[in-house]
């Protein structure tokens, strides 16, 4: 009988069992309990799984060792969540929506520890800002009028017509 601690390579017959000549597993019968060992499962797991054919059985509770290591590997590979059974579109597909998810609850926090502030609320104190700046620029033709009186009423015309135009030209500028 081979020991469940033996190595993989001696469970392939690559190398002799520390205790005696190389041993073929390729026709080595074990028990339930003894393929639950070497698997590192439960004996109902080990039954479960011969039930619903996916190790294969010789009789009831009898398993060709090495076809039954093989088969469960097969099955981890294939039916494991992130084990190589989903296409690599698939798996591309989650990672996006984790990072999605991620950049959203990062997004969260950093709102949280007010890091961020919304679009709309830096849009209305801008706005503020420029409407003011705007009555100044436009107040200004008046204010020098008043305290230049020697100004002409066509020198005051100009002045405001040019901060009209700097304030237009500010506009719409990209």
């Amino acid at each position: 009988m081979l020991k469940p601690n033996a190595s993989i390579a001696q469970l392939l017959g690559n190398s002799p069992p520390a205790d005696g000549p190389p041993t073929d597993i390729s026709s080595h019968v074990v028990s339930t309990f003894e393929l639950s060992e070497w698997l590192g499962v439960s004996n109902q797991r080990i039954r479960e799984m011969a039930r619903a054919g996916l190790i294969p059985t010789i009789t009831p509770g009898r398993y060709k060792l090495k076809a039954a290591v093989r088969a469960w590997a097969d099955w981890q590979r294939t039916s494991r969540p992130g084990m190589g059974s989903q296409s690599l579109a698939l798996t591309a597909a989650k990672t996006r929506a984790a990072e999605a998810t991620a950049d959203k609850l990062e997004l969260h926090n950093q709102a949280a520890r007010r890091e961020l502030i919304a679009a709309s609320d830096v849009e209305r104190a801008w706005a503020t800002v420029l409407r003011d700046v705007r009555a100044g620029m436009l107040s200004v033709p008046s204010r020098v009028q008043q305290r230049m009186g020697h100004l002409t009423k066509h020198d005051i015309l100009a002045i405001d017509a040019e901060i009209r135009t700097a304030l237009s030209e500010a506009a719409h500028a990209e």
